[in-house]
């Protein structure tokens, strides 16, 4: 008799987003709100095939010291099915390792061309990240703001990296760097303390080892601007990072699916200032 083998159903994104027990508001908010094609547009994706508006969001949260949330991430996930529960306890510094194991999570569990990762106050732009993607060739794809370099470790300037907020890597790089050998990499987390930079020397030792080019700068025109008193926020096209919280998140998004309806020309010059509705900055125009 053959060996059993398991399908895996394919999706084109596996939307990554490290996540706490006690974040059900934002999990939720998520669900419903950006990941919800039927809030976006249907002209913003015209001409994509189907198979380029399949996502799985993904949700990676470890143990918490409190009962309580405990039994509330445990019941979450088995009503919605995108929460994967880590034997790990949730720490600032575990952050590169869950990651990692998210990385290979995702190998194991789905078939996919891209894996994104965001963060809770970071939104995606779907249309123009799908549409971007889409006219890519899916292979060696590491991109997102990419242009920083680690400074205080022995790794100093060696490589480029792109910032937590929102980042991609296509789907044969998560597939090397799901193979690399633990002892080589798990004790990194203590040289390279943060995620971001982390995932840059992962992305980097496997570019070496397969002559891999470094990561495609991401140098998409700034889509919004949101300013908060003297705070200007400039966003890129993929993704608006730092929203810090789910008004902002809110504001920003409900600005960004009002651009298609507005006279700003290709939704490069909105403007959202604080307590203000979203405006075309028509000086740049």
């Amino acid at each position: 008799e053959g060996e059993n083998t398991t399908i895996k159903d394919h999706y084109f994104m596996v939307i990554f987003i490290p996540s706490l027990p006690e974040l059900s508001m934002h999990r939720h908010y998520l669900r419903t709100k950006w990941l919800n094609i039927s809030w976006w547009s249907r002209d913003e994706f015209d001409g994509l095939g189907r198979g380029c508006l399949t996502f799985k969001l993904m949700f990676v949260v470890g143990k918490s010291h409190n009962k309580g949330h405990s039994e509330q991430i445990v019941k979450e996930s088995f009503e919605h099915g995108d929460i994967h529960l880590l034997d790990m306890e949730e720490r600032r510094e575990s952050l590169p390792l869950k990651l990692l194991l998210g990385l290979r999570k995702s190998t194991e569990l789905y078939s996919f061309s891209y894996f994104v990762k965001a963060d809770h106050d970071t939104l995606i732009d779907l249309p123009n990240l799908v549409r971007g993607l889409a006219t890519t060739k899916p292979t060696g794809v590491y991109t997102g703001y990419c242009n920083r370099k680690l400074r205080n470790t022995p790794f100093k300037m060696k490589f480029e990296y792109c910032l937590g907020g929102g980042y991609v890597l296509s789907a044969d790089l998560v597939e090397k760097i799901s193979m690399l050998d633990d002892k080589k990499i798990a004790g990194i987390t203590k040289t390279i303390p943060f995620e971001d930079g982390y995932v840059g020397y992962l992305v980097w030792i496997v570019a070496k080892q397969n002559n891999i080019p470094g990561p495609i700068p991401q140098t998409n025109p700034t889509a919004l601007q949101l300013i908060t008193g003297p705070t200007k926020i400039q966003f890129n096209k993929y993704f608006y990072h730092w929203l810090k919280g789910l008004r902002n998140l809110d504001r920003v998004f409900e600005c960004r699916i009002a651009a298609n309806k507005t006279a700003c020309p290709m939704m490069n010059f909105l403007i959202l200032k604080e307590d203000s509705n979203c405006m075309c900055d028509h000086a740049k125009i």
